[in-house]
């Protein structure tokens, strides 16, 4: 079973549709982890104390979990820029509100204005 799973993320085959949303999913268990998204239940909640965060997943709450952390390894290549983070998806998003953009290398780079670049840019 764990192998065909496996082949339908290579070659993109979900044969399990949502009945709630237009999504699909390549294993019955992910639709199951998805299908408590479109419900009220959070049974994961966030152990800290001051914090009233709660999750339909336990992933998302160990994500969020990481939140509360002290140590903030991650953290901004634009020049001048203090912002840190736990995760470096978060700046990755953090970095186009910039004029920047990071490269495969995680090597940050000022973008060029062209009008290629804003009719992309409005097109959105």
């Amino acid at each position: 079973y764990k192998i065909l799973v496996h082949v339908r993320t290579d070659t993109n085959e979900k044969p399990h549709p949502c009945f709630q949303c237009d999504k699909s999913f390549s294993g019955v268990e992910n639709l199951k982890i998805h299908a408590r998204s479109h419900t009220s239940v959070r049974s994961y909640v966030c152990p800290f104390e001051s914090c009233t965060k709660a999750y339909s997943t336990f992933s998302d709450s160990v994500k969020h979990t990481t939140t509360h952390a002290v140590a903030k390894p991650a953290y901004c290549k634009v020049p001048g820029c203090p912002k840190r983070s736990t995760a470096p998806s978060s700046l990755r998003k953090h970095v186009k509100t910039y004029r920047y953009y990071v490269t495969n290398n995680d090597k940050v780079q000022e973008k060029s204005f062209d009008a290629s670049n804003v009719q992309e840019k409005n097109k959105r």
